[in-house]
């Protein structure tokens, strides 16, 4: 018993500190995202690559390039041909970071704030004439070895009063894509698939399942049903290694 109370004490202390540990920053070159939508009538694979510096209207900018693969998924599908076709590499946009803030320019240079990751509870991420975008929480994951601020949103559409939930995590981007951060009732299928630097894994889409790291009971972050001094490790050493780079 006390064993256990022990541990749960590790836990508090670690989730208390959570907060503490370094920003992640999103924009990074060489950084991949993956990303899948599926229609009636074919199988849509995004790749999103960020590659080098560029101008932009004077200012220095991330390429983002996009190739595309687009696969008949049933015989509707084979009117845009029987098998799978590959569209780029090309540059569909341009990224800056600036003090947890990600900002896009799209190729008409129209430039916008696409993630805050410094928002709390109770802020407005987005709004515009269709939607309102609200955080509704905000914890911590353990994913790629680091631990990753992760932000709870709600987004109403101000035309349909229809609602939908997502998140935005730090580093990563948003589960309905990383062009995906709001906007989400045109994007009921499309989903992010992974998340990739360097040739390593970096994130999931099973990782947005992922419990909070801020939950003292739920400190099982190695997912083998149980709390225990594994876990502690795990989470004092990624912490210990973001607070050191």
């Amino acid at each position: 018993m006390k064993k256990f109370h022990l541990l749960i004490a590790l836990c508090a202390l670690t989730a208390a500190s959570i907060s503490a540990s370094g920003y992640v920053p999103l924009v990074a070159d060489g950084k991949q995202w993956h990303e899948k939508d599926r229609t009636e009538a074919a199988d849509y694979d995004f790749c999103y690559t960020i590659d080098g510096d560029t101008l932009v209207d004077g200012e220095t900018w991330k390429k983002l390039i996009l190739t595309l693969t687009v696969t008949p998924s049933n015989e509707l599908g084979l009117q845009y041909g029987e098998s799978a076709t590959t569209y780029g590499p090309a540059v569909t946009a341009w990224l800056q970071e600036h003090d947890g803030r990600v900002y896009l320019s799209d190729r008409n240079r129209r430039k916008s704030l696409l993630y805050d990751f410094t928002l709390n509870a109770g802020d407005t991420a987005y709004e515009d004439e269709s939607v309102v975008q609200l955080v509704t929480s905000t914890d911590s994951i353990l994913a790629g070895g680091r631990m990753l601020k992760r932000l709870w949103l709600t987004e109403k559409s101000k035309l349909t009063s229809q609602t939908r939930q997502g998140q935005w995590v730090e580093a990563i981007g948003c589960n309905y894509g990383l062009e995906g951060a709001h906007g989400w009732e045109a994007l009921p299928s499309w989903r992010m698939d992974e998340c990739k630097l360097g040739g390593k894994t970096l994130f999931t889409a099973g990782d947005f399942r992922k419990p909070s790291a801020n939950d003292v009971s739920r400190c099982d972050v190695n997912g083998d049903g149980q709390v225990d001094v594994a876990d502690i490790a795990t989470i004092i050493t990624v912490m210990a290694g973001q607070k050191h780079e």
